[in-house]
This record gives structure tokens, sequence and C-alpha cells, in this order.
């Protein structure tokens, strides 16, 4: 029998990214699962920070702006932040955030700094096989969380490929070491990734036409309108000393045309894969988020180091 909660959980509006705070568990003598969430919660707040940066690269090299991030979505960033342009080529970007409240509900201050220079064959925006972003920070704070990241986003499309049988695809590493508020301790958090622009032509998602997002090397990608799906691995330490590791089992994809929650349209959920979960000493953790309905769903399934199985049990989470 399935029962349904509800849980907090905290993702990108572009990719990426690709995690859930989720029950986890710690070996027992009656082998029962317990309630420690602590490593689970950590790595999902370094997933954000991560796949939030990589929207925002790609945003910033396409247009200049990271319109999706603004407070009032018909000027660029509003009281949220503000994009400087350098003239070199390639270009580099540099965000400097108010510490006002942005489109998605989260407050950020300080900088993040995109520099384009490692990009090869002149590529000089994200769309662009080659391109090659490499995103460090200065004093970035989110939501009093003290972020410090290294983080490298690069084209692995073939040049001169074809829209109609190639979809675009980047890799996507980075690490990230976070201070959280209250002398709550720090999280070191490492990824690889790949990142695949599903609708780089039109597609049929979930038995709904999507447009194709891409149309050619010389025009931005809209990412308004883009299905993207994310795999790979990471592993790090949980602010209490903790390590763990995360696996992707089936591609992750964030749906931008999905926007449940009217109240907060800059967040879309992950909509289909599914990802394993493990803490040090524990039991793997298996989530399943569907294949494609445009909801808060997912399924949780908790293993004990016995290999004990707890669930599916639904949850229901408002990002």
């Amino acid at each position: 029998m399935k029962t349904t909660k509800r849980i907090g959980l905290i993702l990108t509006s572009f990719v990426l990214a690709s995690a859930v705070l989720m029950t986890s568990c710690k070996k027992k003598e009656t082998d029962d699962p317990d309630k420690d969430t602590s490593a689970a919660s950590d790595n999902n707040t370094a997933e954000w920070v991560m796949s939030d940066v990589s929207a925002m690269a790609g945003q910033a090299s396409e247009s200049g702006s990271v319109s999706y991030r603004e407070s009032n979505p018909n000027s660029v960033l509003a009281s949220c932040g503000t994009v400087i342009t350098s003239t070199a080529t390639p270009q580099t970007f540099t965000v400097s955030f108010s510490g006002g409240m942005c489109n998605d509900g989260h407050q950020r201050s300080g900088s993040l700094i995109f520099n384009f220079a490692g990009s090869t064959g002149g590529a000089l925006y994200y769309r662009h096989p080659g391109f090659n972003c490499v995103v460090s920070s200065s004093n970035y704070v989110v939501d009093l969380h003290q972020v410090s990241i290294t983080h490298t986003v690069t084209n692995t499309t073939a040049a001169g490929f074809n829209p109609a049988t190639t979809n675009m695809t980047w890799n996507i590493g980075g690490d990230v070491t976070i201070v959280k508020p209250s002398n709550g301790g720090t999280i070191t958090w490492h990824c690889t990734r790949t990142q695949t622009l599903m609708n780089t032509s039109a597609i049929t998602y979930n038995g709904n036409a999507v447009a194709a997002s891409y149309v050619d090397q010389n025009t931005v990608i809209n990412w308004a309108t883009a299905v993207v799906s994310v795999s790979g691995t990471a592993n790090g330490l949980t602010a209490k000393g903790e390590s763990y590791s995360f696996t992707t089992t089936s591609p992750l994809v964030v749906n931008m045309n999905c926007t449940p929650n009217a109240n907060k349209p800059g967040r879309h959920p992950i909509v289909q894969g599914s990802f394993e979960f493990t803490p040090a000493n524990k039991g793997k953790r298996v989530v399943d988020f569907g294949n494609g309905s445009c909801d808060f769903l997912c399924e949780i399934t908790v293993y004990t180091v016995k290999g004990t199985k707890y669930g599916p049990i639904q949850y229901q989470f408002d990002n």
C-alpha cells in the first residue's frame, strides 16, 4: 500500500539536476530503516547548486543574461542581479547578485564568473561544438549558504552535426564546497555528468508535441521549451563528515514545458528517470521519477545493508 508525504526538494529550473531529499537508512540489529536524512539533504543541496550554475552558464553564454532568474521576467535580472560582459573574445561574463529575491524563490549575493577561454574550433556560445566554460565564484552566497565552486561545461556535439538525427550533448563536471549557516558544517561534493538536449529537433514527449529548442548555430537555444536529460555520478562528504555516492540508473529528465505549481513559474521538476543514492555503511536508496508525467511525484525504495527492501513509497514534493 502506498502512502503520500510532502517533503522538500530543491531542483534546478534548467538541467540538470537531479536529486531529491529522501529517507536514508542505517544498519540496526533489527535491520529496520531509520529516518536520518542528513546525507541525502546535503547531496541535494550540492546537486541543486551545480545544476543552477549550469543553467546560468548556458543562458549567460547564449544571450548575455540569465533572465530565468529575474524577479521580473521582462527586465534583465531586475532586483536579483546584474550581468557584466567583457569585450574579450571568447567572452567572459560576471553575474553579480544583489542579495535580493530571485524568481525561483532563492536569495543570492556575491558573484559568479563565466570564462570561455578554453573553447576550441572558434566556439563562442554554449550551442557551439567545442565550447568550454569554466565557472568560478567570489563571495557567492545562496540562502545563507557560502558557496565555493569550480565548474566546467564542454559541448561534446560533433562539429557539423545534423540536428534532425543528433541531439546536442555536454560534459559537466565540478567541485563544490558549501559552508552551511549557523555552524552547520561543510559539505564537499564532486560530479561528472552528461547532459543531452532531447529536443534539439522537434519531438513527441509523453504524448505531447514539443517544438525544437535548437534552430541552427547562429540562433540562441530556446531553453524555455527545452527537454533535457542528465546522467552520471557524484560523491562527497556530508556536513557530518560522512561519505556518500550518487549514480543515475536511468537519465533524469527535466521538462521546461512542465510547471505544476503556477505560483513558482521558474521551477520545473524532474519528470522521468531514476537514481541510486548510497550513504557510507548503509544500504542504497532507489528514487524513481516515473515516465514523463508533469507532477511532483516520485517513488522511493530503501534497502538495508542486509538487502531488505522497504517500499516503494510514493512521495509528493514541491520543488
